[in-house]
């Protein structure tokens, strides 16, 4: 697994992006582990949630916080 300094992600980050591979990467900042990033279809169960995250973006509410949490 690949391992990049924040700063030099923050400037690299969609290069990276369009480049990542199964292994993922990890984000550090002064040298201690701060993010992984993965491949969608490499985390487990991560299309579910993310279909579950969609349905409910779909469904409107009225409920404040639910709106309050979209700002």
């Amino acid at each position: 697994m690949e391992t990049i300094e924040a700063a030099k992600f923050k400037e690299q980050c969609l290069a990276l992006l369009d480049r990542l591979d199964a292994d993922g990467l990890i984000v550090t900042k002064r040298g201690k582990p701060v993010a992984r990033l993965a491949v969608r279809a490499a985390l487990p169960g991560a299309d579910r949630q993310l279909a579950r995250q969609d349905q409910d973006s779909r469904r409107p509410s009225n409920d404040w916080r639910d709106l309050a949490r979209g700002c």
